[in-house]
């Protein structure tokens, strides 16, 4: 007797199959996405996997740069199930075209600035994807797609949800990442914020990013939403060894510093030579951390390695204890790294360094992180390290179950209702 076939179906949440209903059909605009070379990157790309697998369908415009240091994973090794991809290739380096299509910006987004010839570029696919499909949304993910999003809900009449990982413009980035929310912007870029103003739902991954945004852009509380970063949980099998293994997955460029973590790190084996303990840094790194480690005699521990394909740190993290996350010095941190999400999915504890006013501080209280130290603070991060090495030791690392609040199908939902 032949066996039954099974039909799995996802549901929605009042319980109707998504198979029965409408496929809702949005047209999403992320230059960072694929091919996936970076954190923008990794965020959106979970994000498609989401909403794909639960019936949305998609098309896509993302970019790819001519010029790139860092690796490149493509559609095929996602396994992702879009409508559509359309990559525009652009190139940063000045050029007598790339002046033009800077100009063209002007006259057609009335306004522009430093890389906004992409969305000229990209103007032309969403053009004729709009007049080819009928669109429940248009999602924007990071600059210059804004542009775009402004220009076909004025021109379209489409829903425009933007979504913002990091602070926007790129000058109003907190110090010392840039130059803080009273930053000037150069007076072909002004109108940008009265563009940002007109999207229909603004979607944030935490409260203090949103916050921080609204001191310079109107947005109502009413168009304001809070969607952290998705958490798709990984299979995995932890491999039990005699050595504690820190890893920092990412780059470690300025204005984050790993000099105070390293003189930390320095204090502690000089209390505990006979420590069995090894760190990696995966990605770029500055000279001057190669320089204190050889200065230092810390080759035996410590060892840097170059960036790496997304899957492939996730394999490699996936071989260690405990991801650090080293941030900059800010007032006040408003930024979620995708680390975080990147540790939650193969639960695996998080050592942060991060400013003491922040959103990881804030994960921290709530029991999401398992070890935090200031920024500035060497002797805290010293105390810190004491007591991952000890709990290491005595089998007794704290480990992070996940919080339903970042899980796929609470993720979903959140978008769903908005779309």
């Amino acid at each position: 007797m032949a066996s039954p076939t099974i039909n799995k179906k996802k549901f929605n949440k009042n319980n109707q199959s998504i198979t029965t209903m409408k496929k809702k059909h949005i047209l999403m605009i992320a230059p960072a996405s694929i091919p996936v070379t970076g954190a923008e990157a990794i965020c959106n790309v979970k994000l498609l996997k989401v909403l794909s697998e639960n019936g949305y369908k998609i098309d896509l415009i993302s970019k790819k740069m001519k010029y790139t240091h860092y690796p490149e994973t493509n559609l095929a090794e996602l396994g992702l199930s879009l409508n559509s991809v359309s990559i525009i290739e652009v190139d940063n380096k000045m050029s007598l075209k790339v002046i033009w299509q800077h100009l063209c910006c002007f006259f057609i987004f009335g306004t522009v600035f430093k890389g906004a010839h992409w969305a000229y570029s990209a103007l032309k696919v969403a053009k004729k994807l709009c007049k080819e499909n009928q669109y429940d949304a248009i999602i924007t993910k990071n600059s210059p797609s804004e542009l775009l999003g402004h220009y076909l809900k004025k021109r379209n009449g489409l829903k425009w949800i933007a979504t913002w990982n990091d602070p926007y413009p790129s000058e109003k980035y907190p110090q010392p990442y840039g130059n803080g929310v009273n930053a000037k912007l150069f007076i072909l870029e002004k109108p940008l914020l009265g563009q940002i103003e007109k999207a229909d739902i603004h979607i944030f991954p935490n409260s203090r990013i949103r916050d921080y945004m609204k001191t310079y852009i109107r947005i109502p509380d009413k168009k304001a939403r809070i969607i952290p970063h998705v958490v798709i949980p990984r299979e995995h099998q932890d491999t039990p060894h005699e050595n504690l293994r820190i890893a920092h997955l990412g780059n470690i460029l300025p204005p984050r510093d790993a000099t105070t973590f390293l003189k930390a790190f320095t204090e502690f084996i000089k209390n505990r030579s006979d420590a069995k303990i090894e760190i990696a840094f995966i990605g770029q790194t500055p000279n001057s951390v190669n320089d204190y480690i050889k200065t230092t005699h810390l080759e035996k521990y410590i060892k840097v390695f170059p960036p790496v394909k997304y899957e492939e740190s996730q394999q490699i993290l996936e071989t260690y204890d405990i991801q650090l996350i080293i941030e900059a010095p800010c007032k006040e941190g408003i930024f979620l790294p995708t680390k975080v999400s990147d540790s939650m999915q193969l639960g695996k504890p998080i050592f942060t360094i991060s400013p003491p006013v922040g959103v990881l501080n804030d994960l921290y209280t709530q029991g999401h992180i398992s070890y935090f130290s200031s920024v500035k603070d060497e002797k805290n991060i010293l105390t810190t390290l004491e007591q991952v090495y000890k709990d290491f030791k005595n089998g007794k690392l704290k480990t992070y179950s996940l919080e339903d609040s970042y899980s796929p199908k609470t993720i979903f939902h959140q978008y769903d209702e908005i779309i």
